[in-house]
């Protein structure tokens, strides 16, 4: 997954959530929909890092993995659906 906040994460998977209740893929629905409520709780924690941390280089790199692991969840699921990753030929 491309560089992208985890509240645009979240929307990508809500929407894939109701492609697959349109195609009747209720399974695949309540994943995508669980997928997204992760990652708009980690969006919500990302969010509210309290802005007096005391080291600027800390606050970076925490930020830095909570997007990494957003791109792996996501990425996951992606691959997990056999969907493409936006970005990727």
């Amino acid at each position: 997954m491309s560089e992208t906040n985890p509240r645009q994460a979240a929307q990508t998977a809500l929407k894939q959530a109701a492609r697959a209740a349109k195609r009747g893929d209720l399974a695949a629905a309540e994943r995508w929909s669980k997928t997204a409520e992760r990652l708009a709780a980690a969006a919500e924690r990302l969010a509210a890092l309290p802005p007096e941390v005391s080291n600027v280089e800390e606050e970076e790199a925490l930020r830095a993995e909570i997007r990494a692991r957003l791109r792996r969840i996501a990425e996951a699921e992606y691959r997990r659906e056999g969907w493409e990753l936006p970005g990727k030929a």
